[in-house]
Order: structure tokens, then C-alpha cells, then sequence
């Protein structure tokens, strides 16, 4: 296995227009999801669900959102302790967040390309 060949094949130039645009778009991917973090954070848990025993980075475990017993309510209560039963807002389900938050992983994929192809205009 010659070891030289593969570094060098890694080991891009900075100036490899290729090198730049998957950079580009890894570091806008990563800032996007971070934003998207906060905006579940802010908007999602504890408005749309809320889980007894749940992470502040919810965003980033997906399908761990709430666990049986779902109480369906009006209102989610933030407060609720860990011997009550996670809680959800009437008509939304684990499915609906599913879809939610592909929809919000596609917008970082897409601002992440947008920008990495405009950038070079």
C-alpha cells in the first residue's frame, strides 16, 4: 500500500476550486443544522411535545422525542416531571415530527448547496 499516494490525494490544495466547495458546503451544512437546533429547541420541544426524561438537543437524536405513555393535550406543560407521561399537542404524532424535521435537515441541505454554488458567481 503506498501510503504517499493517498496523503497526497488527501491532502488537497487550498487553492482546488473542488476542495473549496465541499468545504463550503460542509461549513454551511454544520451552521445550518446548528441554527435548525435552536429554532426546535425554540419552536418544536416543549411547544409541540414534551418529553419527561428529553436532552436540550433534541434536534439531534430524531425518533427519540417522546416515549409511551403519549398524553395527547390543548397545552404543553413544560413543568411536568419525570413520573408523568410525555405530552403532545392534538394532532401532531411521531410521524408529523418525523416529517418536520426531514423538511428542516432538507433546508440545510439546501441553503448549504445554494450557497456553495453562488458563491463562486
Amino acid at each position: 500500500m503506498d501510503f504517499e499516494r493517498i496523503w497526497m490525494y488527501l491532502s488537497c490544495s487550498k487553492d482546488d476550486p473542488g476542495m473549496k466547495r465541499v468545504l463550503t458546503f460542509t461549513f454551511m451544512f454544520m451552521l445550518s443544522l446548528l441554527l435548525m437546533a435552536g429554532v426546535w429547541g425554540y419552536c418544536v420541544n416543549g411547544v409541540v411535545y414534551h418529553c419527561t426524561d428529553g436532552l436540550w438537543l433534541d434536534f439531534f437524536s430524531p425518533g427519540q422525542w417522546v416515549h409511551e405513555p403519549v398524553e395527547r393535550v390543548i397545552a404543553v406543560d413544560r413543568a411536568a416531571g419525570m413520573g408523568e407521561a410525555d405530552s403532545m399537542l392534538y394532532g401532531w404524532s411521531v410521524g408529523r415530527l418525523w416529517l418536520l424535521w426531514g423538511g428542516m435537515v432538507a433546508m440545510c441541505l439546501s441553503l448549504s448547496g445554494i450557497v456553495t454554488c453562488c458563491r463562486d458567481l
